[in-house]
C-alpha cells in the first residue's frame, strides 16, 4: 500500500502518467496478459491504454512477492516483462526484505539497479522521485501515513 500511495502523490503532483493496480491487464506482444501488483504507464507510452487494459507494455511492472509467487516472479514474469519491453521491473520481496530493480539496456537486456548507500533509488523515468528503499521494511502500523507521503512527495519535487 506504500507504493502505491506515494505513486498515486506523485502522479497528482506531477502528472506525467498514472498508476494501475491489479487487477488492471497488461497484454503484452507476445500474447501473454499479465496483471502486476503495480504498473506504472507514463503520458509517453507508444502503446494504447484502455479503461480496463493496457494494451503493450507498461513502463515500470512491480510485483510484490508472496510465499507462492517466488519463482513465477523472478523467473517467468522476469522474462516475459524483458522480452516484451517493460522499461523497468522492481520486484519488492517482504519475506527477506530484499528489492530487486532492473532496467533495460539499450540491447533490451535487464540490468539490476541498486539504491545508492542511504537506500535511496531514483529512476529517470519519475523525476524527482525518491524511493527510500528501508521504508518498504517497515512493519504496518509504522507507514508514514497518507498526508505524510503526499508532503514527503511534494518537498521531493520541490527540491528536484
Amino acid at each position: 500500500r506504500y507504493l502505491s500511495a506515494l505513486l498515486q502523490a506523485y502522479f497528482i503532483l506531477k502528472p506525467i502518467g498514472i498508476m494501475r493496480e491489479d487487477p488492471f491487464v497488461m497484454k503484452l506482444a507476445s500474447g501473454t496478459r499479465r496483471q502486476p501488483d503495480i504498473q506504472v504507464i507514463l503520458n509517453d507510452n507508444p502503446h494504447t491504454l484502455h479503461p480496463t487494459y493496457m494494451d503493450g507494455p507498461a513502463d515500470i511492472c512491480i510485483e510484490v512477492v508472496s510465499p507462492g509467487s517466488v519463482e513465477h516472479d523472478r523467473g517467468v514474469k522476469f522474462k516475459e516483462y524483458e522480452q516484451n519491453g517493460v522499461r523497468e521491473y522492481w520486484i519488492v520481496d517482504p519475506l527477506r526484505n530484499e528489492w530487486l530493480l532492473y532496467r533495460l539496456n539499450d540491447e533490451g537486456i535487464y540490468m539490476a539497479q541498486h539504491a545508492d548507500s542511504d537506500g535511496n533509488y531514483q529512476t529517470t523515468l519519475l523525476p524527482g522521485l525518491v524511493l527510500h528503499v528501508p521504508t518498504l521494511w517497515l512493519k504496518e502500523d509504522e507507514f508514514p501515513n497518507l498526508v505524510q507521503i503526499v508532503e514527503t512527495v511534494r518537498q521531493m519535487l520541490a527540491d528536484a
